[in-house]
């Protein structure tokens, strides 16, 4: 696994943010992509976030992120 996927997850703590809490989870979800791909879109990630808020959202957004990094988009919607 990558090293720092690997540290991310590991740093996380539950729990973390309210499951209703879309703005939390999507701040998370993009803090967390950044960090994974500096070169990444600010606007393409917050697109991602939100799709993956939608399918995901009751997963811990780092977790969601780092998969998503990893493997892409985690549903074909």
């Amino acid at each position: 696994m990558n090293d720092s996927i690997e540290a991310e997850l590991l740093a996380v703590r539950l729990p973390v943010l309210d499951a209703q809490d879309e703005p939390a989870w999507v701040d998370r979800y993009v803090a967390v992509r950044a960090r994974l791909d500096a070169t990444l879109d600010p606007e393409r990630a917050v697109a991602a976030a939100r799709h993956a808020w939608r399918a995901h959202g009751w997963a811990h957004p780092a977790a969601v992120a780092c998969l998503e990094h990893e493997l892409g988009p985690l549903d074909d919607d």
